[in-house]
């Protein structure tokens, strides 16, 4: 008997197609939670995705751009709009972000919570808490008043 690589061959595309849908779904909430938070915060907190290394340091280049293969994980990061990589007391992890294999269910993690997010709508109630809580609104009020506040170290990029 023969086994029919075709209908595994035809899974592994619709599978394929669902993963590249919903990355884009969550890029694009990512995207416009980056975008509001940018416009309300005068324009002086950018939020971007980073890849971090697991054993500390990080990747400067976008998630989605070919390059290391060191073992890593995404991230929500913000900076200031002037941000270069090496400036003390400039960026900060918001949450890290797991995606699944097929991009949903992904997971936020910050703050000793952890959000599972099915869907789009999922995702965006998890940043809406994210960026309710005190600890992120430190962060954000940092970066808007560098000098007059401090933010603890387990919230930087290593």
């Amino acid at each position: 008997m023969t086994y029919d690589f075709k209908s595994s061959l035809a899974e592994g595309l619709e599978s394929g197609a669902l993963a590249t849908r919903n990355n884009d779904a969550i890029n694009d909430v990512i995207d416009e939670f980056a975008r509001q938070i940018f416009e309300g915060t005068d324009e002086q907190v950018i939020i971007c995705r980073a890849l971090l290394y697991d054993i500390g340091g990080y990747i400067t280049h976008d998630p989605d751009e070919p390059g290391n293969n060191v073992p890593s994980f995404e991230a929500i990061v913000a900076r200031p709009p002037g941000w270069e990589e090496g400036q003390e007391d400039s960026e900060f992890i918001l949450a890290e972000l797991a995606r699944g294999e097929r991009g949903f269910p992904c997971t936020v993690i910050c703050d000793g919570y952890e959000f599972q997010c099915d869907d789009p709508e999922a995702l965006q109630e998890a940043l809406g808490e994210l960026i309710s809580l005190a600890s992120t609104g430190e962060i954000l009020n940092h970066l808007r008043n560098p000098g007059e506040s401090a933010v603890e170290p387990s919230r930087r990029p290593l």
